[in-house]
């Protein structure tokens, strides 16, 4: 039961921001698309084919009905080709409106003009020489209301065809420019501006994951990645470029070889993602897409009337397949991982599939597209980089956070190795050497006092490598002045100990560890080289300043002048400074302090004033 229990919440991990993310995707295209059916929308009209450019060449006697959305080879391939169509749209206006009116075209492919009533309102693209590319750009035209009249009114739209039986137009809108121009706004956001700054996003996307790749090269997952966000801003710029092209072929060649690289790069990446090598389905998949896009480059090429026809079926084909597979990958990764990250980033990549899906379905049941959704999941690769980017920094830290604690224990159980090998060992034959000089009447005060000062220096050094003694700071410091002050007054030096620290929580052993050894050294100093009869330490709290404030200070001799650094001094600097410390030597010339200042974060009601 246990393990169903954990199945099923396993399932619902990864379910859940799959369902939140496809949730909210399909609720805005629902809303856009609900925008876009409310408008009236004029499918009806008549056509007929232009030999030139020329709106008075049109001949009232030639019109012929038409359904849109259709291609306008449809009207000007009959009886013989022309490069132009002019689709006409009658309207009657009982008296003239007194709100401003406007044309909307959502999709028109190729350079087009428009009319009304026989007056030009704009051109879209150049329309005579190379024609333009403007698929996806809407266009919202003003008319001026000087141009309406009363009655019957007209609005003819112009369609320049770039390479034969190319030319479409979408079903358009005239009415208020009011109603029209939420839903142009929504179409332009989505096809047109907001591919502008996803390219730049995009190039510096594609400059991080390649730089996260040459760092390590054992996994591929952003190189993969790199060349699927290449791919995809190859897109996006295809879907913005209107500027003709003096060999109109290059471009539907770029379209269908970045398409069959967003594929084959979506492959390799989702299998990386999923912490596993290419399969032979993988490498089958990704030889069949550069396969596809090399039949595509070489029907252009040989200028074949099929090429448009072979690209659509190979990408079309490839979309059915490559999807699935990529999702079934995704599936496979998320068994056995449990990682909200990892299962946004795979949601992500659901959406940008579902928005692939939708386009391709709205391709195969219409002409045309008004909106490309894909274009939607093409942005939110972004944001799958920097989940995916922050997971694996997480895991980073993770595995620091952890070979640190292992490093701590370490260390931890090293020291009690070395604390109890130096107490059971140099300390009982120290301790027996001891013994043995103060039986042995033949033994020099001297070699006793040695051996005694030994002892001492012993018995400091296995308390600070005692943990648990030095993890409590007051403990700490209550232990080493129970143990220096004998061994001070059988050098006949009064210790004068002013120290209050209290139990600071979060302080850390190792941190204490340093301060005590600097203590030691201070100790030490003022036994065997200052010839010092006192010795006076202070300890407290800066409140200010947030650290323990420390003085060691001596009657003794000082530096004098022929004082010659030693070691000693060296490595109490040392250590205060890696604590983010100051230490400072004062030579007082009737004795040294030695004063070091250490940085603590602890809660306010544990500091005491200095």
């Amino acid at each position: 039961m246990d393990v169903v229990t954990s199945r099923v919440a396993t399932l619902l991990r990864a379910l859940l921001p799959i369902a939140v993310l496809q949730a909210v995707f399909w609720t805005m295209v629902t809303a856009i698309e609900h925008r876009q059916a409310a408008l009236p929308s004029i499918t009806q009209v008549h056509a007929q084919k232009l030999l030139e450019y020329d709106h008075r060449l049109i001949d009232s006697a030639a019109w012929q009905s038409i359904t849109l959305p259709t291609k306008s080879c449809a009207v000007a391939c009959q009886n013989g080709y022309s490069p132009y169509a002019v689709f006409r749209h009658t309207f009657h206006l009982p008296q003239v409106p007194t709100q401003a009116w406007g044309v909307y075209l959502p999709n028109y492919k190729s350079s087009a003009a428009v009319f009304a009533n026989e007056t030009l309102l704009a051109e879209l693209g150049t329309l005579q020489g190379a024609i333009a590319d403007r698929q996806y750009h809407p266009e919202l035209i003003a008319i001026p209301l000087s141009v309406l009249r009363v009655g019957t009114n007209t609005v003819d739209v112009i369609v320049a065809e770039n390479v034969q039986g190319i030319g479409r137009l979408h079903a358009f809108h005239v009415g208020p420019r009011a109603l029209l121009q939420p839903a142009w706004y929504w179409a332009d956001t989505i096809n047109v501006r907001s591919q502008v700054w996803a390219t730049a996003i995009f190039a510096v996307i594609i400059l991080l994951a390649v730089g996260v790749q040459f760092n390590d090269r054992s996994d591929w997952t952003f190189g993969w990645f790199a060349a699927l966000v290449f791919c995809c801003a190859a897109l996006s710029q295809h879907s913005i470029f209107s500027e003709p092209l003096h060999n109109v072929e290059i471009k539907f060649m770029w379209f269908f070889v970045a398409t069959f690289g967003v594929f084959a790069s979506a492959v390799g990446f989702a299998v990386c993602l999923a912490g596993r090598k290419l399969g032979w389905i993988d490498r089958l998949a990704i030889i069949t897409l550069v396969m596809g896009a090399v039949a595509t480059v070489v029907a252009f090429k040989s200028h074949h009337p099929l090429g448009v026809t072979v690209g659509n079926a190979v990408h079309r084909t490839a979309t059915l397949i490559v999807i699935p597979l990529v999702l079934w990958r995704i599936v496979q990764a998320f068994r056995g991982r449990r990682s909200w990250a990892l299962a946004w980033v795979y949601a992500i990549f659901s959406v940008a599939a579902a928005s692939a899906i939708t386009d391709v379905a709205r391709s195969w049941s219409s002409q045309m597209l008004t909106i490309r959704y894909s274009n939607i999941g093409l942005a939110l690769l972004v944001l799958a980089f920097c989940i995916e980017l922050g997971r694996r920094y997480g895991g980073l830290l993770g595995t620091v956070a952890r070979s640190r604690q292992v490093l701590a224990q370490t260390l931890v159980e090293e020291r009690q190795r070395i604390m109890r090998d130096v107490h059971d060992g140099v300390g009982g034959k120290l301790a027996g050497l001891l013994l043995t000089a103060r039986t042995d009447e033949s033994a020099s005060p001297a070699l006793r006092q040695g051996l005694q000062d030994s002892i001492q220096d012993l018995r400091l050094v296995i308390d600070s490598l005692d943990d648990v003694a030095v993890a409590d700071t007051a403990i700490a410091f209550a232990m080493f002045r129970d143990r220096v002050a004998p061994w001070l007054a059988q050098h006949n030096i009064e210790l004068h100990w002013h120290v209050e620290i209290p139990s600071l929580q979060g302080f850390g052993s190792e941190r204490m560890l340093q301060i005590y050894r600097v203590l030691q050294e201070a100790c030490n100093n003022a036994v065997r080289h200052a010839y010092a009869t006192q010795l006076e330490v202070n300890g407290c709290v800066n409140h200010q300043a947030g650290t323990i404030e420390l003085a060691v200070a001596d009657n003794g001799v000082g530096l004098g002048p022929g004082y010659r650094r030693g070691r000693g001094m060296d490595n109490m600097r040392i250590r205060i400074e890696a604590l983010g410390g100051l230490f400072r030597l004062i030579d007082q010339g009737t004795g040294l302090r030695i004063e070091a200042s250490v940085p603590i974060a602890v809660p306010n009601h544990l500091l005491i004033q200095c």
